[in-house]
């Protein structure tokens, strides 16, 4: 695993949406870093097959990623005691900078949320903030709201002259072509005020239009020439401070008539349109046998053969629903109707559609109902996968489970396969025909990519690959980060986490030979056998090969492999630097007593060169006083001579301290010092 990978953390929102202080945190451990997927070939270097699948060794080769799916785990920040409202959610990638890259500079994202607590207190309404305006699409359109909760940004404008109310929410929309734009709050319970403007940002507004009380009973009305792929911003504010339920009627009625009607496309989607002063037609047919005042009109040509369903769910009034084909509002056929099925006074209509035939729909409501209008349809749609398989691990004998989620038309058929092969339910497997697939007592063979694929009458689709790495025993060959000075020399201690069953070990021990040169070992294991291969030292590569007694093992837990002691180049500032594992000159390898190679991990580690400094000064008491910076853990020998030539030892320790400060017991009258490091 890597810690670091990501830190995730949830920050306060400060005035102007200032970035605050943390909340609430959580992180991402890696699983494995793994070659994935081959996202660019054209790369140079870019191998053609992957280079690294997981287990012992992990890395990325040029050209190809590791994707890391939503559903895996430690992706998440605990909220539970987080109260409601708005943060910026950010995640900051490598943040101890452990991994060297060209630009460090770019590695934190973050974006503005609004979270809702369960059970919390109720919360302003999310277009509350200029930023966080509702979007109306088309040439007509419709929406509801409320502004209860709001609140009245720094540098918004007041919307109306004489109106002081800070209770204001927004929406915007960019006008389709050159029009004269009508926008109303027509159905609102409150009294209300309306503006529209232009502009990126809510202290820097150009007004367009605003109104009070143009419209009926309080509501507000603005009428104005809209510029094709101009964004108008529309605020809606209470007058003196009202509160209530928000309609929102842009060009009401512009589809009243026949032929006006809005065309809508595409097998599933969704519109919103006004009845408010909607008119009935001259031999306009009752919508579902119902009478009513006024109708408007939207056609739909079927891009598919197929059954289909339009629905008003989520409309302000009580909808009726009419599908029809015909040239004219007085010759029409009817295909379908509806009232009330789809609930709370919805209608919602299905029929079997034929590719290409334009189909005209009608919207309305019983006398006296009007408002605005929510309509949205889908036909049959194959599979689209919206939360694909993610990656993991697991050691040999566990349980592994891969999830899939997927929308469209019923029935889903799922087949999942290990490399390229169908499954079905075994005494291991589980789920091989469903959208959880469940693997039991996993062996090393069931490692590889696993895939889904989801099919139903209209097509199928095959989801991204989840990775399983089986991991094996946990044996590992590591270096811990060392520290030590520069211009000298630096201990780099090999260790092996051991089972107790462990011969011999093998390996290239990797440096920078630039850094660090004339390797030695020291403090090896009782007994054990050494033999080195010097041939790459100038490459940076010492071969190593340690070997027990026969019939000898280390003993289980944490056992020293020996002390690497390197000379350290000289530099005027700190130092860092690597001493890794390689299979050249010798490979890698570890051995049991029987010579069977065992499964290992073979794992680098830092080395920080820092200058070697002494300074010091005489007291007021006559006692010398000096401090050294020797590196943790290196153990030194200060040493005291009249003459330059005969030195004695004064103190012998351990770095523990750094720097290291060392006094004089007693005042000198004439002395030198000096500190040696030691292996």
């Amino acid at each position: 695993h890597f810690d670091n990978w990501i830190n995730l953390h949830l920050r306060a929102v400060l005035t102007n949406d200032a970035v605050g202080g943390i909340v609430a945190s959580g992180d991402k451990t890696s699983f494995a870093i793994i070659d994935l997927e081959h996202y660019n070939p054209a790369l140079p270097g870019s191998p053609a097959s992957r280079q690294y699948a997981g287990g012992l060794i992990q890395g990325l080769s040029v050209g190809w990623s590791d994707i890391y799916g939503a559903g895996l785990q430690d992706q998440w920040i605990d909220v539970t005691d987080v109260p409601g409202g708005r943060y910026w959610l950010e995640a900051i990638v490598d943040p101890a900078n452990s991994i060297l890259e060209s630009n460090e500079t770019n590695n934190a994202a973050r974006i503005l949320i609004t979270y809702v607590a369960p059970g919390g207190p109720p919360q302003p309404p999310v277009n509350d903030p200029f930023t966080n305006a509702l979007v109306l699409v088309g040439p007509t359109a419709g929406d509801t709201g409320r502004n209860n909760l709001s609140t009245h940004e720094p540098g918004e404008p007041l919307h109306r002259a004489g109106n002081t109310s800070t209770r204001s929410v927004w929406w915007q929309w960019t006008a389709p072509s050159n029009t004269t734009a009508a926008i109303s709050t027509d159905g609102s319970s409150f009294d209300t005020v309306l503006a529209v403007y232009t502009g990126g940002s809510v202290n820097a507004l150009t007004l367009i239009a605003a109104d009070d009380d143009s419209g009926t009973d309080n509501d507000s009305l603005v009428t104005f020439a809209a510029m094709s792929n101009t964004t108008y911003r529309i605020a809606v504010d209470g007058y003196g401070g009202a509160i209530g339920d928000i309609q929102l009627n842009l060009k009401p009625a512009f589809n009243d008539a026949f032929a006006n009607a809005v065309v809508l496309t595409g097998i599933v989607g969704q519109t919103s349109g006004s009845t408010r002063g909607a008119t009935r037609q001259s031999g306009e047919p009752n919508h579902a046998a119902v009478g009513s005042a006024g109708s408007i009109w939207y056609s739909w040509t079927a891009p598919t053969n197929g059954p289909f369903t339009f629905d008003t769910g989520g409309s302000s009034f009580d909808t009726v629903l009419g599908i029809y084909t015909g040239a004219a509002v007085n010759a029409l056929t009817a295909i379908a109707s509806d009232h009330d099925s789809g609930g709370n006074l919805a209608a919602r209509v299905s029929f079997n559609a034929v590719a290409g035939t334009l189909y005209r729909l009608a919207v309305a409501g019983p006398p006296g109902a009007t408002g605005v209008v929510k309509l949205a349809w889908s036909g049959p749609l194959p599979p689209v996968i919206t939360s694909q398989p993610g990656s993991t691990n697991a050691p040999a004998g566990g349980v592994v489970t891969f999830r899939v989620t997927a929308t469209g038309s019923p029935a889903l058929a799922y087949q999942w396969r290990h490399q390229g092969t169908n499954l079905s339910d075994s005494d291991y497997v589980l789920g091989a025909n469903t959208a959880v697939l469940r693997l039991g007592k996993i062996q090393f063979a069931d490692a590889g990519l696993f895939t889904v694929v989801i099919t139903n009458a209209h097509g199928s689709v095959t989801s991204a690959p989840g990775n399983l790495i089986v991991l094996d025993n946990p044996r590992a060959v590591f270096i811990d980060p060392v520290c030590g000075p520069s211009g000298a020399f630096v201990r780099v201690p090999v260790r092996l986490q051991s089972l107790g069953n462990e011969n011999a070990v093998g390996f290239s021990l990797l440096f920078d030979p630039a850094v660090l040169s004339r390797p030695r070992v020291t403090n090896l294991p009782a007994g054990a056998t050494l033999a080195l291969d010097t041939n790459q030292l100038a490459s940076g590569a010492l071969g190593v090969s340690l070997t027990l007694p026969a019939l000898t093992t280390f003993a289980s837990g944490d056992a020293a492999l020996g002390a690497f002691i390197f000379d350290t180049a000289p530099s005027t500032g700190t130092v860092h630097s690597f001493a890794g594992f390689g299979n050249a000159p010798w490979p890698r390898l570890v051995t049991g007593t029987n010579g069977e190679a065992l499964a290992a991990l073979f794992a680098a580690g830092t080395v920080k060169l820092e200058p070697f400094r002494m300074a010091g000064q005489t007291r007021s008491n006559g006692v010398y006083r000096f401090t050294f910076a020797a590196g943790a853990g290196n153990t030194f020998i200060v040493e005291a001579s009249e003459d330059l030539l005969a030195w004695t030892p004064v103190l012998t320790n351990v770095g523990g301290a750094n720097p290291w400060p060392f006094s004089e017991t007693n005042a000198q009258p004439y002395r030198f010092y000096r500190v040696r490091l030691v292996p």
